[in-house]
């Protein structure tokens, strides 16, 4: 008896961690856009509404001085999200209300489809 509890909490285990690692099956837009100086991916998850949580927006640029200007203009543009750098990489991760106060809309008004739009216009092609 004491062996069949162990091994139920082993798996029990096994699978919260699973389950915390995949995000529970997850509920994002991913996308790529690809240029000849540089290329991009952009990450933005949503609740279980379909509202924004977070959009991490990485570029990878071929110049490093390339990286360097786009993370210093990245800098200045969003200031209430964070911007890091990392070679010829620049990654920046905006919550939703950052990407309220950058695109002047009401938090609870962006969803996915908004979002879905917004990366399309800029270029970005979606998985599916």
């Amino acid at each position: 008896m004491k062996n069949l509890l162990k091994i139920t909490g082993i798996i029990a285990v096994i699978a919260m961690i699973l389950l915390a690692l995949t995000g529970c099956g997850g509920n994002k837009l991913v996308g790529k856009l690809k240029e000849d100086d540089y290329k991009g991916k952009v990450v933005a998850t949503f609740d279980k509404d379909d509202k924004l949580k977070k959009m991490v927006i990485t570029m990878t640029y071929k110049d490093t001085d390339d990286a360097k200007d786009s993370y210093e203009d990245a800098k200045e543009t969003f200031e209430s999200g964070k911007v890091k750098r990392s070679g010829k990489k620049v990654t920046v991760t905006l919550k939703a209300k950052d990407f309220a106060e950058m695109s002047h809309q009401d938090e609870e008004d962006i969803d996915k489809d908004i979002i879905e739009k917004f990366l399309k216009a800029m270029g970005f092609e979606l998985d599916d």
